[in-house]
């Protein structure tokens, strides 16, 4: 993967693809979380059967990041010190932002009486509980992710190094879909496989190498392309309502969401539809880690709240578009303001360390 083959599409700071892409996942999760951390868990109108399978939003995020990451890449290397570029960056986009909400969380759980020990804490804090059974869905909650994240950060640059063509970024993607397999049949804890960087590590290999296809792809330019974009993302609607078939499939039963979520970007890649992409759909995706991250301790905060509109007695899409609403109304403020003042500052320090370690300055793709 060479910086000659960037397009100057790719060129621009922010792409707004995939910020609505990252939006839509944050939504997608944030929705699913509404729905089941809720006792009982809310009835969902069959128009929003969709929402049941908002965990499907972490795969999402996952591909789009492996993606993004191959995309920067090039900018760092140019830095001349393109490891301590990529490093310190990932770190302050990150951990600033986790940091926040591990101590919030340390504060929320030790205050309802749930003991955690300094070595918990402080294996949370490195952001290595992935690999400790027990430990692999942090002290924070949804930041089990954040855990798979980091380690695919820290072995991204060699992957990156190795796969300069596509045929060696599908030997790759099979390689760890082996590998994944493997585990999945060796390890007796399934609940700490599910977790596992093995588990979701086809995932970014997959989204590395879309990358290398998408790079293809981006060659055609006029009505071919568009029209490419425009039947790749009808190609994500059908994958996505078949996607059952390709489940059944043995060993698909997690990978079979790569087939409508690739689809989707490749498509949104070449012709970014203007339904999907959009100023509001890209400032969600802006504060989509924000989202992602403070969102589980506001719903868990808010349980008691949605029986209550329930027991109005209201049509029940209308009671459930009012739980939504409600949840994102205080949602997003926070999350934009957690991005402002707690996001951006790191992104922003990121950037003077490795300006004055290099000399340079790059502005990266987020």
């Amino acid at each position: 993967m060479t910086s000659s083959a960037l397009s100057p599409s790719q060129d621009r700071p922010r792409l707004a693809y995939l910020d609505a892409l990252r939006g839509f996942a944050a939504l997608w999760v944030v929705m699913f979380h509404m729905i089941f951390l809720s006792q009982p868990a809310l009835p969902v109108p069959r128009c929003l059967e969709f929402l049941k399978v908002g965990g499907m939003g972490v795969t999402l995020f996952f591909m789009i990041s492996a993606y993004s990451l191959c995309l920067t890449m090039p900018r760092h290397i140019k830095t001349g010190r393109w490891l301590l570029s990529f490093y310190v960056h990932r770190a302050c986009r990150i951990l600033p932002l986790f940091y926040a909400v591990l101590l919030f969380s340390v504060l929320f759980f030790t205050h309802r009486g749930v003991a955690l020990s300094p070595a918990r804490i402080l294996l949370n804090a490195a952001c290595m509980f992935n690999f400790i059974p027990g430990e692999q869905e942090s002290i924070v909650m949804a930041g089990w992710a954040v855990g798979v994240e980091v380690l695919f950060y820290i072995i991204f640059p060699v992957f990156y190094r190795i796969c300069d063509t596509r045929q060696k970024s599908l030997l790759l993607f099979l390689g760890s879909m082996v590998l994944s397999t493997v585990a999945r049949l060796l390890i007796p804890d399934e609940t700490f496989y599910k977790w596992s960087i093995l588990r979701h590590a086809p995932v970014f290999t997959a989204g590395m190498l879309l990358f290398s296809v998408i790079q293809k792809m981006q060659t055609f330019r006029g009505v071919t392309r568009k029209l490419l974009g425009v039947v790749l993302c009808a190609g994500f609607v059908l994958a996505f309502v078949f996607r059952g078939k390709l489940a059944a499939i043995p060993g698909m039963d997690y990978y079979s969401q790569l087939i409508p979520f690739g689809l989707l970007l490749a498509g949104l890649a070449l012709t970014p539809l203007p339904i999907l992409v959009s100023p509001a759909t890209a400032f969600l995706g802006k504060i989509s880690f924000s989202m992602y991250l403070l969102h589980p301790l506001l719903v868990v905060n808010m349980a008691h709240i949605y029986p209550q509109i329930y027991a109005l007695h209201l049509d029940s899409t209308l009671t459930f578009i009012l739980c939504a609403w409600l949840t994102l109304a205080l949602l997003l403020p926070l999350a934009y303001i957690s991005y402002v003042y707690i996001e951006q500052p790191g992104i922003s320090l990121g950037k003077l360390i490795v300006g004055r370690a290099t000399g340079a300055r790059v502005n990266h793709v987020q």
